[in-house]
């Protein structure tokens, strides 16, 4: 009895060794779904720490020592890589000094597949508040963040070679019923610019070709404000942009892996002022023939800008004795 009572032991346990989490038996399928990641409309997401700076300081005549930690992380799709992002701290030098001001940080990783939360990072900037003339002061401490960054997103669009529905035979995509997944989209791609709407035209060509047309609209869907790639993160935050660097994103975009033509402002620019979508058309001429049958394509859009956003914190100021 002992003997079969082992056979039957070992038996359960060959076949049900993929029960055993520790040998990969029954691990979860992986996702490895390129889009899964870019989702959010959030880029580079900065705050102070509860209590660097505190809310309230009571100034004594030879002035105080005054701390602000900010933690920085990620949390878009998007790489920013070393040289490529910076925060800044602006106060009013007549209540608070800060000799460090600057913060380059270093490469700052985005949400991946490997990695469901993007890099984060923290910095100390140590400072003085000077001696109080007033009773009382409120004063702000503000943090002005610019970074360049990225929008990218993977469509699956219908390329149908019989967009009238002249052939009896069934396709493996409808060019209507494909448009209707992008005529709104609210999710975002896990950045701060996000593409709002893919709409799509396709005309047959005398030659039985196809000419289609990718009609994309873009917002700023954060709280920040775009601005072009040749202002520079360190040029926004320590000199400021011009009107003629704001609101301007770089596009690309390629239908599986063949590199389409947008109307753009030239060199890729478009605008997309604030409050405002942008719109752009991408096309492709002579693509397939009437004569293959419909499928499903990659259309690869991606967009590049500069970004700065601002996080402020107050602070009250106030001799020993007077109320706040």
């Amino acid at each position: 009895m002992r003997i079969i009572a082992l056979i039957i032991l070992f038996t359960i346990l060959i076949s049900g060794c993929d029960m055993i989490p520790f040998l990969g038996g029954n691990d979860k399928p992986i996702d490895v779904n390129y889009n899964s990641v870019h989702t959010g409309v959030q880029g580079l997401d900065f705050s102070f720490a509860a209590d660097r700076p505190q809310s309230n300081y009571i100034i004594v005549p030879a002035g105080n020592d005054i701390t602000v930690l900010i933690g920085i992380e990620n949390k878009g799709a998007w790489d920013i890589p070393k040289g490529k992002g910076i925060i800044v701290l602006n106060f009013d030098k007549t209540y608070v000094d800060f000799p460090e001001s600057v913060w380059e940080f270093d490469t700052l990783n985005g949400r991946s597949l490997i990695k469901p939360r993007g890099d984060t990072n923290r910095k100390s900037f140590n400072g003085r508040i000077l001696p109080l003339k007033e009773l009382k002061k409120e004063t702000t401490v503000n943090a002005i963040a610019c970074y360049e960054y990225g929008t990218e997103y993977i469509f699956d669009v219908c390329i149908d070679t019989d967009p009238t529905n002249t052939k009896p035979l069934k396709k493996a995509c409808d060019l209507l019923q494909n448009k209707k997944k992008y005529n709104s989209i609210t999710s975002g791609q896990g950045a701060p610019v996000a593409i709002t709407q893919v709409d799509q035209a396709i005309r047959i060509t005398p030659d039985s070709k196809l000419d289609i047309d990718f009609i994309i609209k873009i917002k700023n869907a954060g709280k920040g404000k775009i601005y072009d790639l040749s202002a520079t993160p360190n040029k926004l935050c320590n000199e400021g942009g011009g009107l003629e660097e704001a609101d301007k994103v770089v596009i690309t975009a390629d239908l599986a892996d063949l590199p389409l033509t947008c109307e753009t402002l030239g060199e890729g620019r478009v605008f997309v002022r604030e409050g405002l979508e942008g719109i752009v058309n991408c096309k492709v001429t002579g693509y397939s023939s009437t004569t293959d049958p419909s499928f499903l394509s990659k259309l690869k859009v991606t967009l590049n800008y500069d970004y700065v956003d601002s996080n402020g914190k107050i602070i009250m100021l106030k001799k020993a004795g007077a109320r706040i």
